[in-house]
């Protein structure tokens, strides 16, 4: 078990390595927004970023450092779709995302 205030992320590297150099090999554009991945330079808007599906702030201590590795909860965003999904789940975006039902109302007749 990781340390208080470690982020679980960085754990274990080596793993996080081998889970990044094997979605840089499927996929060349972000699935969200369709734009072509930077994978060598960080902090630009195109930049690769690893993302949890379901957050590791939104989980127990004990499962963060496994969430991390698993391929099943790991996807890969551009930097400027990761920083807008932020900590959020994939049922909270669709809701979101939507957003409520606009009705037009007036008082003209």
């Amino acid at each position: 078990m990781s340390r208080r205030g470690t982020n679980p992320r960085y754990a274990n590297g080596n793993a996080r390595r081998k889970l990044r150099a094997r979605l840089r090999a499927m996929y060349e554009r972000c699935p969200e927004c369709g734009a072509l991945l930077d994978w060598d330079h960080p902090y630009l808007p195109n930049s690769a970023e690893l993302d949890e599906i379901v957050p590791v702030s939104r989980l127990p201590e004990e499962l963060r450092r496994r969430a991390c590795l698993d391929p099943d909860n790991v996807q890969v965003l551009c930097r400027r779709c990761n920083k807008a999904k932020g900590n959020r789940l994939p049922s909270e975006l669709e809701m979101g995302a939507a957003g409520p039902e606009t009705v037009v109302t007036s008082q003209r007749w």
